[in-house]
């Protein structure tokens, strides 16, 4: 299952929302996600497609001047991958490479 959360601040208590969940079938699988301008687009490739999932997302969000309230600013934006076994099943989830590239235009 891929999960898309996002987390509009809401200071104190921001609380991720779950943007999307998207079934996908066992083995192997692509990520990435494309920014342009001011919108983030997720993908998803398998046997040989890449598919779009979820909306098109806000990406501007991700400034010092993105939280709400005062002192809740965000200090900065990270990329990154994680796995959480929410199943109970102790299944694991394996990466193989990570990549991070700014596109040339």
């Amino acid at each position: 299952m891929l999960q898309i959360l996002s987390c509009a601040g809401g200071w104190p208590n921001g609380m991720a929302d779950a943007v999307l969940e998207q079934p996908v079938p066992d083995g192997p699988v692509h990520m990435k996600l494309e920014v342009r301008g001011a919108a983030g687009r997720f993908y998803f490739w398998k046997d040989g497609d890449w598919t779009r999932i979820g909306p098109v997302l806000d990406y501007s969000v991700l400034s010092d001047e993105g939280g709400e309230g005062e002192h809740a600013n965000f200090t900065g934006a990270f990329v990154g991958m994680a796995a959480n076994d929410t199943s109970g099943k102790a299944m694991p989830a394996d990466f193989s490479s990570f990549a991070h590239r700014a596109a040339i235009h």
